[in-house]
C-alpha cells in the first residue's frame, strides 16, 4: 500500500510539474478549520471524538482546457479520540494531493468536489492519563507515518472558500492496536 501511495503521489507531482511547465497559473491559498476526529477498526469502543484544529496552505493547479485541477495541500491537523476514559491525541503534518473538479455557474460561486490520497507525519502523540505499568507511552507505540484518503467538496465565492471533507486512514495509528484515524472536517480558506 505504501508503494501504491508513493507511486500515485509521484504521478500527481509529475502532472503538476507538467501543468506548470505548460504555463497554467496555479492559485495559492490558506485554509483552516475544525476536525471532529475518531478511530475506526478499534478493538475498543470509542467514547467520544476529539475536536481539533486543521490549518495550512494549498494550491489549485488547473489542467488546461478542463474543469479539473490538482489541489496539493500541506496541513497541520489534530486527530484522536477518547477510549475507556483515556484521551488519545495526535498531531500530524498531512500532505493531501487531491484531484478536483469545478462546476461552473452563472454567479461568482464555484462548487467543487475532490478526492485523493494523503500522507501524514506524526509530530506528537500523547495520552491522558498516560499508560501505566509495562505499557509503552503513546509516542513509543504510535506510527511515525500514516496515510489514507480524503474526499470532500466546497464552494468558492471569489477569494473565500468553505467546505466539508472526510478523511479515512488506511494505516494504523499505533503499531499493534488496529485503530485508524477518521475525521470529518469543516474548513474555510482564502485564495490569493
Amino acid at each position: 500500500m505504501k508503494k501504491l501511495l508513493l507511486t500515485l503521489t509521484l504521478f500527481i507531482t509529475g502532472v503538476i510539474a507538467n501543468q506548470v511547465k505548460a504555463q497554467t497559473s496555479p492559485e495559492f491559498g490558506i485554509r483552516g478549520g475544525i476536525n471532529f476526529a475518531s478511530f475506526s477498526n478499534s478493538k475498543q469502543e470509542v467514547d467520544s471524538r476529539r475536536v481539533g484544529l486543521l490549518a495550512g496552505a494549498y494550491a489549485v493547479v488547473p489542467i488546461s482546457g478542463t474543469s479539473f485541477s490538482i489541489q496539493p495541500e500541506v496541513l497541520y491537523t489534530q486527530k484522536g479520540a477518547e477510549i475507556n476514559d483515556v484521551e488519545i491525541k495526535f498531531s500530524y503534518i498531512e500532505i493531501p494531493v487531491l484531484a478536483r473538479i469545478d462546476f461552473a455557474t452563472e454567479r461568482n460561486l464555484t462548487p467543487h468536489l475532490y478526492l485523493g490520497p494523503y500522507a501524514g507525519i506524526n509530530v506528537n502523540a500523547e495520552e491522558n492519563p498516560p499508560a501505566q505499568g509495562d505499557i509503552p507511552l503513546a509516542e513509543e507505540r504510535a506510527n511515525d507515518f500514516v496515510y489514507g484518503l480524503t474526499v470532500g467538496g466546497g464552494i468558492d465565492m471569489n477569494s473565500i472558500n468553505i467546505g466539508l471533507r472526510y478523511s479515512y486512514g488506511l494505516e494504523e495509528v499505533f503499531k499493534i492496536e488496529g485503530a485508524r484515524n477518521t475525521a470529518i472536517s469543516i474548513v474555510a480558506g482564502y485564495q490569493f
